[in-house]
């Protein structure tokens, strides 16, 4: 079967699938009009599939076609592409085995969580009850409502035993303009002891940060590849001396001092980072660095 028949094959067989699942969940009845994929949707599923033939004597894919194909349907999933008509219509591929699919819905189902932004909405007695905002990489936004226990430092995680949920989980938002990106947020650094300071760090896609692993061993901490090249420098500095040393101290608070006094926010950033733990896989600080990184799973 040539190639482009195989695929018209595919997308009309994947049509009536649609329908029948649409007729078992209740959102589509017999007096609807047929669901229809449009362009786009044909092209990527075609993308996807492009490697869906069986070779000779094959009944199911093999494991070199469906890898092929797992690349592609996760790279769709990262990009906002999964519509629900591509995904049907790639699951009621005939030459893939139940096994095979059965991963490519698993794949559907994991999803990577990065704070996105912070704000405080009010306050709940004594403690202040904040909004976070949380972006994953399948696009998608979720939104909670927490009360943080005995200070108004905002930005910077603290584990869950300094919080607590405020309110009801919120739904999950995947079809707004801004679904899936990052906010910017409003950062209130530095210590007594070199300043303090409140910088703004800007918005944008996942992938336009490097991120870090907070208290609570999630992806809390964002950086920007210019404030990274920073907080090397900062490293470089006291490379040659044991971490929070006196002789670390010695190099670090006097250039903290003139950082911080100073305009340049990238570096004020870079700082805050370092002084709080946060760093480079590189770092002298080998007991509890929380290290930044461009994660392999951001397409």
């Amino acid at each position: 079967m040539r190639r482009f028949d195989k695929r018209t094959v595919v997308i009309e067989a994947n049509q009536r699938l649609e329908r029948e699942f649409l007729k078992s969940k209740g959102v589509l009845n017999e007096e609807n009009k047929e669901p229809s994929l449009n362009k786009v949707e044909i092209d990527i599923i075609s993308k996807i599939l492009e490697g869906d033939i069986l070779g000779e004597g094959e009944e199911i894919l093999n494991e070199g076609s469906f890898s092929d194909i797992r690349q592609k349907f996760n790279s769709a999933l990262k990009k906002g592409a999964m519509t629900f008509g591509v995904l049907t219509a790639i699951l009621g591929s005939p030459n893939m085995a139940q096994a095979q699919k059965d991963v490519l819905k698993k794949d559907i189902k994991k999803s990577v969580w990065f704070k996105s932004e912070v704000e405080k909405v009010g306050n709940r007695g004594k403690d202040s009850e904040y909004m976070h905002r949380w972006v994953n990489d399948l696009g998608q936004d979720s939104t909670e409502y927490y009360t943080h226990h005995g200070g108004g430092d905002h930005y910077y995680d603290k584990g869950e035993s300094f919080r607590q949920k405020s309110r009801p989980d919120q739904p999950i938002d995947s079809i707004s303009k801004k679904a899936g990106k990052i906010r910017p947020t409003t950062l209130n650094i530095g210590d007594q002891s070199m300043g303090s300071a409140t910088v703004i760090m800007k918005g944008g896609d996942i992938d336009d940060f490097l991120w870090a692993k907070g208290y609570s061993n999630e992806w809390t901490a964002r950086i920007t590849p210019r404030q990274y090249k920073e907080l090397q420098k900062l490293e470089e500095l006291v490379k040659d001396v044991e971490y929070r040393s006196d002789d670390f101290w010695k190099i670090v608070v006097p250039i903290g001092k003139e950082i911080m006094s100073g305009k340049n926010d990238n570096k004020k950033i870079a700082l805050d980072y370092f002084i709080k733990d946060y760093g480079t896989p590189q770092s002298t600080n080998k007991t509890n660095n929380k290290a930044f990184y461009s994660p392999n799973f951001v397409k």
